[in-house]
């Protein structure tokens, strides 16, 4: 006789960042160049294949651990483990089954993702002041964080002197985050900047935030939606009919600043 298990699905792996912030800032700190002999996050970093420039342009970033991380979309939290025994991390494997636990697997976290997208939309718990307004809110993926980043410096620095939003800097904390951010997106933002790349074709909240500024604006009649193409990648179909700036050809990459700031309603004197 058969096992009844012959069809059953193979066991979902759970994803590192599907991890609480807290669960990442652990890390992060235990990993940091300390006293251990040279294993600490850049040892990772290179059994995580990432190569010698990459890794000296993580070490500039301010949480290069966190960074780092939130590039390698498909870790799993398992793999992970394997490889801190490997460097003889134990202390971190420690710390990170606690995390584990808690952590859900995909399929549920995207669930319950979609259920509190849906369930919080347009009752925000924490949103800025009322007064408080932008030109922009900036809708990016965790791993291209550091290109939002450089939309900040360039566009809020002279001559443009735009006021944008980035959920980690302007939204305040506590309540629920997709709540929340869909009422600023909504209420406090002239228009929405999207971030396209494979990281944001496989982050969920990313994506969310962009349907939100798709849905205020059927067709696209008021513009709200401002794509940039910032990698080689496939742009989802609902996408694909509105014009995008283009970051991945080096001609264009000069007059990217200006163009996005006149779409962005910046009108020199």
């Amino acid at each position: 006789m058969a096992s009844s298990d012959a069809h059953a699905q193979p066991e979902e792996e759970k994803l590192v960042r599907h991890m609480s912030n807290e669960g990442r800032r652990c890390i992060s700190q235990l990993l940091g160049p300390h006293d251990h002999l040279g294993n600490d996050w850049k040892l990772l970093a290179e059994k995580l294949g990432f190569t010698a420039e990459e890794i000296r342009s993580l070490n500039e970033e301010r949480e290069p651990v966190e960074v780092m991380l939130s590039k390698c979309l498909g870790l799993t939290i398992p793999k992970l483990k394997v490889y801190l025994t490997n460097m003889e991390r134990l202390d971190v494997v420690q710390e990170l089954e606690g995390f584990e636990e808690e952590t859900l697997i995909p399929s549920e976290y995207k669930r319950r993702q979609q259920e509190r997208g849906m369930r919080n939309y347009g009752q925000p718990s924490t949103v800025l002041p009322d007064d408080e307004k932008y030109d922009a809110f900036i809708c990016y993926a965790p791993g291209d964080l550091q290109f939002a980043q450089q939309i900040l410096k360039m566009l809020e620095a002279a001559p443009y002197h735009l006021k944008l939003c980035i959920d980690y800097r302007d939204i305040l904390p506590g309540g629920e985050t997709l709540s929340t951010t869909a009422h600023v997106i909504e209420k406090r933002c002239l228009k929405i900047i999207v971030i396209l790349s494979e990281y944001f074709n496989n982050d969920e909240t990313a994506d969310f935030q962009a349907k939100i500024a798709l849905n205020l604006s059927p067709g696209c009649r008021q513009k709200r939606l401002i794509p940039i193409k910032y990698e080689n990648c496939t742009i989802p179909t609902i996408y694909r009919f509105i014009t995008h700036l283009d970051y991945t050809n080096p001609h264009s990459q000069e007059y990217l600043w200006p163009n996005l700031a006149k779409a962005l309603g910046y009108n020199p004197k």
